[in-house]
């Protein structure tokens, strides 16, 4: 049997639309424009990373201080070396620091500040067997001899931007590092060097030309102290001096303290130390 033929009304005032869209209101129903927009439209790309901000300049390397023991050599001769490396320095500034380890045959030493000590006295002087020089650093007259730990940095202070008084503070702070190693305390005082109270036990005299360092420091490890018996140290008087090894009761050679002060120098210079 024939089944009849169902009709689609067509007629403009019934709209055919798909039966998904039914219960769309208008806004939400799809138009050509629409859907040609959402085909049209590209893919969404998430923009690369920026550079970022821009590295800084590496860091300095820290200055080199090279160590040249040189046992006991004469006070002229440590001397002539330093005057060397401290040229070199001044002509190379960004060469290597050096630093000159000895102990020297007893000799008295004068500074630049010489009116205490005029040339007869220290005519006597030389008749206790010891040399007697004149020396272009800071300070009055000290002695050095045997068992005294000699120090000559020679470092350039414009590498390090800093001054003369800051220099000489480093010095003192690593001496009394040292000291403090050796379970001594030892302190500043308004006088230049290092102290146990009211005795020395480090004489500080140095020289600075064109922003290098020459001469340095003299640390009494187990120097005999009679020598200090013919002068005013440093012209200080009613003060002093003494030694590691009066402090600690024991013997404290040279050898025994030059590791320690390299260690306490490499600190307070912010350097790497190359014995």
């Amino acid at each position: 049997m024939r089944k009849p033929s169902t009709r689609v009304s067509c007629s403009p005032s019934a709209p055919w639309v798909p039966t998904a869209w039914h219960g769309l209101s208008r806004a939400n129903k799809p138009t050509k424009l629409n859907t040609f927009l959402q085909q049209d439209q590209p893919d969404k790309v998430t923009p690369a990373p920026g550079p970022g901000p821009a590295p800084g300049p590496a860091p300095m390397p820290p200055p080199v201080l090279r160590v040249l023991r040189l046992g006991r050599v004469s006070f002229l001769e440590a001397l002539e070396l330093q005057r060397f490396h401290s040229e070199r320095l001044k002509q190379r500034p960004d060469s290597d620091w050096t630093l000159l380890l000895c102990q020297h045959p007893p000799v008295y030493t004068v500074g630049l500040r010489t009116e205490p000590y005029p040339d007869r006295e220290l005519r006597v002087l030389r008749q206790t067997g010891a040399e007697v020089h004149k020396a272009d650093r800071g300070g009055l007259i000290t002695f050095h001899g045997p068992g005294q730990l000699m120090c000559y940095p020679i470092v350039h202070l414009g590498a390090l931007k800093q001054g003369v008084r800051w220099y000489v503070s480093q010095l003192e702070k690593a001496v009394m590092e040292v000291c403090s190693g050796f379970g001594v305390r030892a302190n500043t005082s308004p006088h230049t060097g290092v102290w146990v109270g009211d005795t020395k036990i480090c004489a500080m005299g140095i020289r600075v030309s064109r922003r290098v360092t020459s001469h340095g420091l003299a640390l009494n490890c187990d120097v005999d102290l009679s020598w200090f018996d013919h002068i005013v140290p440093c012209g200080l008087r009613g003060l002093g001096v003494t030694s590691l090894s009066r402090e600690t009761q024991r013997q404290v050679g040279v050898e025994e303290a030059e590791l320690p002060l390299l260690h306490a120098l490499g600190h307070a210079f912010n350097c790497e130390v190359r014995d």
